[in-house]
């Protein structure tokens, strides 16, 4: 019986991650939820932070005055990336919605997530 439940196991937790974002490779617009905060003289957007797949956004300075508010805490809205620098850093060109995200007690693994919406052309 034990190593049944250690099979079901196995075979059904890549199906857990199978949602999950893994990296970027797409300008457009993304749905988000994540962590802002200052790192060095920037404003960022972490998605998956303090994990091996972090994702950084810089955050174009004329938004910087949309996700102040949001600053150590974490928010979820929409977004619009012009420019990847690679898998897991990219630069915002606009946010276009933004707001306090409450965490959920149910969903604890539902912390932080970037899903694309509509894909446009990366900014040269």
């Amino acid at each position: 019986m034990t190593k049944l439940v250690s099979l079901l196991i196995f075979f059904i937790s890549p199906l857990s991650f199978s949602d999950s974002n893994i990296g970027i490779n797409q300008c457009g617009v993304y749905q988000f939820k994540g962590f802002s905060k200052i790192q060095g003289q920037e404003m960022v957007l972490l998605i998956n932070e303090g994990t091996q797949s972090q994702i950084v956004l810089k955050v174009a300075r004329s938004q910087e005055s949309k996700i102040a508010p949001y600053l150590d805490k974490v928010s979820l809205g929409e977004l619009r990336l012009n420019k990847i620098l690679n898998q897991w850093q990219g630069e915002i060109l606009e946010i276009k919605n933004i707001d306090f995200s409450l965490p959920d007690p149910l969903n604890p693994k539902n912390h932080s997530y970037l899903k694309l919406i509509k894909n446009e052309e990366c900014k040269k």
